[in-house]
């Protein structure tokens, strides 16, 4: 009895330093973000976010015009800017581990955990909304333009675009059925499927299944 009660203090203790946050750290700041981030190269600016800066202003601009309803506070403190918020989120969904980390963000960034992680939440809600106008499958006169395209570019006929599947790593190991989750990759991830035409726009996405499901499992559930 004594030996659990003591591993149950343990477990608590462990638990909570990781909500521990020491004072020190950089300034609070939107400036870190523009002093930082905006005069980069072209080059780097795609190793911080995985956009170029004309998809970045593209994706800000539709967060603006059609899902301002996402970052509107009627009462309570501010937000940071949306600018910000979308960098933050991006940066985060371009690394893995402990680079993605909520206090690795908040210090690279200038700004504090909560925010992070509000605006994390915030513009992924967004971009989830904005989705079904993006991302549609093309009608039949684009879906002719482009069969033209692949057979007079790559001789392929009827070809209206290119498919990949990819893996999207978990943050945790899941409780029930962990083992469906074991990708080939030696970690925890779901399965997804991309389907793109020749301008490289996405026309359908397909996500749900376990990181072991094989493509070509998750292919039967996109026709």
């Amino acid at each position: 009895m004594g030996w659990a009660l003591s591993y149950d203090a343990f477990r608590k203790t462990r638990g909570r330093r990781y909500f521990a946050r020491e004072g020190a750290g950089v300034a609070k700041s939107d400036d870190c973000y523009k002093s930082a981030f905006c005069p980069s190269s072209e080059q780097r600016f795609r190793g911080y976010f995985w956009v170029d800066r004309a998809t970045f202003a593209a994706v800000l601009l539709a967060l603006r015009r059609d899902a301002r309803s996402f970052f509107f506070r009627s009462r309570g403190g501010t937000q940071v800017d949306l600018q910000l918020q979308l960098a933050i989120t991006l940066y985060r969904l371009g690394h893995f581990g402990n680079a993605c980390s909520v206090d690795a963000v908040a210090d690279l960034f200038g700004v504090s955990v909560g925010a992070v992680a509000k605006s994390s939440r915030r513009v992924v809600k967004a971009l989830v909304s904005l989705a079904p106008v993006h991302i549609r499958w093309p009608n039949a006169q684009r879906r002719e333009h482009l069969s033209s395209y692949a057979a007079s570019k790559f001789g392929f006929q009827g070809c209206i675009g290119a498919t990949d599947g990819t893996t999207i790593p978990l943050a945790y190991q899941p409780a029930l059925h962990s083992w469906t989750y074991y990708d080939r990759k030696s970690r925890y991830s779901l399965s997804g499927l991309i389907t793109c035409d020749w301008d490289c726009s996405i026309t359908n996405v397909v996500v749900g299944c376990t990181g072991a499901a094989p493509d070509t499992f998750v292919q039967t559930l996109a026709e």
